[in-house]
């Protein structure tokens, strides 16, 4: 599963301008959302636009995370929070 996060973590750093201190995205994926908060070093907060390409990539990162952590009956969560801190800090919060 290491990688798989990895694979997503770096899909949302690369929508955050460089230097970023945290970012956080917001996601449904059954629902095509996506949201993405970045807070830089100075604490102020950006919110980037998703270019088609970055929305794909998160879009195929969580698909792949969310088939790798469904159940056995394959039913899987419907929205998460993932939340990156520089330094390699990386947490994520599931809703089934």
């Amino acid at each position: 599963m290491n990688h798989l996060y990895l694979q997503l973590g770096r899909a949302i750093a690369g929508t955050c301008p460089p230097g970023f201190r945290e970012a956080r995205l917001d996601a449904a994926p059954g629902e095509d959302r996506f949201d993405v908060a970045c807070t830089l070093a100075d604490g102020s907060q950006v919110t980037p636009a998703l270019a088609v390409d970055a929305r794909r990539g998160i879009a195929a990162a969580l698909d792949e995370v969310r088939q790798a952590m469904a159940g056995p009956d394959g039913k899987s969560w419907r929205s998460c929070t993932v939340t990156l801190v520089a330094g390699g800090g990386f947490s994520m919060e599931v809703t089934d």
